[in-house]
């Protein structure tokens, strides 16, 4: 059952060419890869929430994702904030091929260092 409004898969958030390749060179998945992730959630304004969110996404210094036009919470849910973080591979109902992820250096933080 879908609610009133637009369904919305969050396929917007994808870039247009892989950043992690399969194959050896720039971007390969078998190398150590420097990824940041920025986000803000988006403003209320008397009530209603506003679509300016951001999600930025860098990928080795590239600039990958660049939006500031999020919607993260509505005037329904004023005070809904960021409360966890959790980062992990996601292939959907499982994977065919053993995987792992390796991560060294995480920091959180409220602003890009």
């Amino acid at each position: 059952m879908h609610g009133s409004g637009t369904y919305n898969d969050k396929q917007f958030n994808r870039v247009g060419t892989p950043v992690f390749r399969a194959q050896p060179g720039a971007g390969y998945k078998g190398n150590w890869n420097h990824v940041e992730v920025y986000l803000q959630m988006n403003s209320i304004v008397n009530g209603v929430g506003r679509a300016d969110g951001v999600i930025q996404y860098w990928f080795n210094g590239m600039l990958a994702i660049d939006r500031h036009d999020v919607m993260f919470r509505t005037g329904a849910r004023p005070s809904l904030a960021f409360a966890q973080f959790a980062i992990g591979p996601y292939i959907g109902s499982g994977s065919p091929v053993e995987q792992a992820l390796w991560m060294d250096n995480l920091a959180l933080a409220t602003g890009r260092p």
